[in-house]
């Protein structure tokens, strides 16, 4: 009986070792390749315009590459909706002052995307820029 056991926990594990690799290699190959114009921040780090890849390494988590392929950044994502599926693949940011930040990725002719979770940064300058924003508006009422 003990060996019955052994034996299933074998296949089992040998089993989910199978369907983990499976998996982690459909999203090796899902790689965007982009040039971007600008200085822009993913997470808390700053990079320079050039050329880059973004891989999905995982369902929720991407990787930004230089052209050599070496990992500059992981990244968190959550997923976002297009209103066209048949759109290019390319990345969205947004501008904060003088700051562009990786806001969204986006696959070739995929209705879903990926949302980028904002830095603690982005969150930081955010709060404080609202602050602001409210303490002006305050100020300007009689």
């Amino acid at each position: 009986m003990t060996r019955l056991v052994a034996s299933g926990t074998s296949a089992l594990f040998l089993a989910v070792l199978l369907l983990v690799g499976n998996a982690h290699g459909q999203y090796v190959s899902r790689a965007i390749k982009v040039s971007v114009p600008f200085t822009f921040d993913v997470g808390d780090k700053t990079f320079p315009a050039g050329d880059y890849s973004v891989l999905q390494t995982a369902p929720y988590l991407l990787s930004l590459r230089d052209v050599q392929g070496h990992v500059l950044a992981n990244l968190l994502t959550g997923s976002v909706e297009r209103a066209e599926s048949h759109g290019p693949a390319k990345l969205d940011f947004y501008v904060d002052g003088d700051r562009h930040v990786l806001a969204r990725v986006w696959q070739e002719h995929e209705l879903l995307g990926h949302q980028v979770s904002p830095s603690k940064r982005s969150t930081y300058l955010a709060k404080r820029r609202n602050t602001r924003i409210q303490a002006a508006a305050e100020g300007s009422q009689p």
